[in-house]
């Protein structure tokens, strides 16, 4: 099938990089390649671009091609390729996202409450370490060593009375130091 003259000038002129021959193409074609495209993915606007992206294939390969039907068969080539590389990509992302969801069967807020007590945590964590050293001691070791009062009386070293001491005043610094970033509800909660 012999192209008609103007398809020829179009193709000649596109391949000498005239954009006004270009748009001719993209006007002609674009609508169409859409369709084939969202035929094969079902969704319109990925169709569209990788109709674009096929677009932009050709205006970098334009000085091969000596025919609007070569243009056509690239494009539709292109944009077939595509579309199966897409799928499969989506088809893989989604078997990974199958595979997180089962490993991590956490729903949004359970990751949300996570988030939140770990920030809290870390607020308390920098609260008792601007405690007083022997403070700092007693808390570490009756809340995060869950170590009775007599057991931190021997390792320290102190009496029992001085480990309850301590322990209440560190307790009164982080109210104080809790108070200040609106967390003090939750102290018991976090040294529970």
């Amino acid at each position: 099938m012999k192209a008609r003259p103007t398809d020829e000038f179009s193709v000649d002129r596109f391949r000498k990089g005239d954009e006004s021959a270009f748009d001719y193409l993209f006007r002609q074609l674009y609508g169409p390649l859409c369709t084939f495209a969202e035929g094969i993915i079902g969704d319109e606007y990925i169709a569209e671009e990788l109709a674009q992206a096929a677009f932009i294939k050709l205006w970098k390969k334009r000085s091969g091609f000596v025919s609007l039907l070569k243009i056509k068969a690239f494009l539709y080539i292109v944009i077939k390729n595509d579309a199966f590389n897409h799928l499969k990509r989506e088809k893989s992302r989604l078997k990974i996202e199958q595979q997180l969801s089962q490993k991590l069967p956490f729903s949004e807020q359970d990751i949300t409450d996570r988030i939140i007590y770990t920030e809290m945590m870390l607020i308390l964590d920098r609260a008792i370490s601007d405690l007083p050293e022997r403070c700092k001691k007693v808390i570490e070791l009756s809340y995060h060593n869950e170590k009775s009062s007599k057991e931190i009386a021997e390792a320290m070293g102190v009496s029992v009375s001085t480990v309850d001491n301590q322990r209440a005043r560190g307790i009164q610094l982080l109210k104080k130091s809790l108070a200040k970033v609106g967390l003090l509800s939750f102290l018991p909660i976090l040294l529970a």
